[in-house]
């Protein structure tokens, strides 16, 4: 599994975000860094995990 998803909807899930699991249809990257980057964001009241 990637260690980041970003989703359709453009909001970068790691490990530690409720929505992991559940984001099927996704853009994989290997650090939240790299997803904000590209145009993504943390999920709301999510703190992300530091790699």
């Amino acid at each position: 599994m990637p260690a980041v998803k970003k989703s359709k909807n453009n909001i970068c899930h790691d490990e530690t975000s409720a929505g992991y699991k559940s984001t099927k249809n996704f853009t994989p990257f290997a650090s939240m860094e790299e997803c904000v980057k590209s145009g993504g964001r943390a999920p709301k009241g999510n703190t992300p995990a530091k790699k």
